[in-house]
């Protein structure tokens, strides 16, 4: 692709639902560990329509070409360099504990390429990610984009294979949101967040008992009456208290640690158009030329990204794996790590 393309303005969200039950085992008496950093104000919103039309072209590609260029730098030190060679390498510091060290040398220990969904790359061999599923001309994108995180991450914490798990998308975009959304409406991220801090989402039912009906209102005693499918005592919670990861090794880590990432994508109304069409012909890889700064609007759209390929020859190439509202979908590199400010 070349350097001057910029499109879908990506604001790469922690995945959602992050079984929070091993916070505390990190916690490793005379063991080395990452140093906890303070957790910055909430940013959601990030994913305002505003912020889509005036992110800085070609900003967060720049920064992702970098960080591989340095992250190439450590891996041609060899293993007989020392932390201070390591940290100059990494960030231009002595200090090897720095945030911008350990963003790069986290960088450095992920492979050049990732599915969560590919049983040659997950841990325990298991093929994390349900297929697509398909909302329709609803807007619920950010719910089934949160469904499909979730259901990610219980399946890592249980060790499990998409098929013994199946999250309703009616349940959560219908009757878990307050105050309750229509087709017409949709919800944004801070009001997912919200309902899950809030507790509103203490049980879920399975997609095979309260199936996706987005014409059907005021049915969810349904929802009620189905078996709970999340793992008993076990609590719903926000990695990163719901921001954004501003980094590609932050997109990456959480992608191997909780399957996959929520990403919201800011698109021209013709762009989105052409993402619908790639959606409807499921597998495909999409790659638009647009500059958002001439747009006259802009449309947001939620998808779960759970993977990555990093072009070995292009420091400024490569996709994202996707799963889109009715397909799984390649979304090439344009605007990576999240666009933040």
């Amino acid at each position: 692709m070349k350097s001057k393309t910029s499109i879908l303005t990506w604001m790469l969200l922690l995945a959602a639902a992050v079984l929070a039950t091993a916070e505390a085992e990190d916690a490793l008496t005379g063991s080395a560990q990452q140093l906890p950093q303070q957790v910055p104000p909430r940013r959601t919103e990030l994913l305002s329509q505003e912020i889509g039309l005036s992110s800085p072209p070609n900003n967060t590609r720049r920064r992702y070409s970098s960080s591989r260029t340095l992250r190439d730098k450590v891996a041609n030190l060899g293993a007989s360099a020392n932390a201070t060679q390591i940290a100059r390498a990494a960030c231009n510091s002595t200090n090897i504990l720095h945030p911008a060290c350990i963003d790069v040398l986290l960088l450095a220990l992920t492979p050049a390429s990732y599915s969560s969904n590919n049983t040659r790359d997950t841990p325990m061999r298991r093929a994390l990610i349900s297929p697509a599923q398909d909302q329709g001309q609803c807007s619920s994108c950010v719910g089934f984009a949160v469904t499909a995180a979730a259901e990610a991450a219980v399946n890592v914490h249980k060790q499990q294979s998409w098929s013994s798990l199946s999250l309703s998308e009616q349940d959560l975009s219908f009757c878990k949101m307050l105050p309750r959304i229509n087709c017409d409406n949709g919800i944004p991220y801070s009001g997912v967040i919200d309902s899950i801090e809030s507790g509103r989402v203490q049980n879920w039912s399975a997609r095979s008992c309260y199936g996706y009906n987005p014409e059907v209102k005021g049915d969810c005693w349904r929802a009620n009456s189905c078996p709970s499918q999340l793992p008993p005592g076990t609590t719903l919670a926000w990695a990163n208290d719901a921001n954004a990861l501003n980094t590609m090794a932050k997109v990456k880590e959480r992608i191997m640690l909780s399957g996959g990432v929520i990403a919201s994508m800011a698109m021209s109304d013709d762009a989105f158009n052409m993402f619908q069409a790639y959606g409807r012909k499921g597998d495909a890889v999409y790659a638009p030329s647009e500059d958002l700064a001439g747009a006259a609007s802009v449309t947001m759209h939620a998808i779960f990204c759970y993977g990555w390929w990093d072009n070995a020859t292009s420091s400024e190439d490569g996709w994202w794996l996707c799963k889109n509202r009715c397909g799984s979908m390649i979304v090439m590199l344009v605007c990576v790590p999240a666009c933040v400010r």
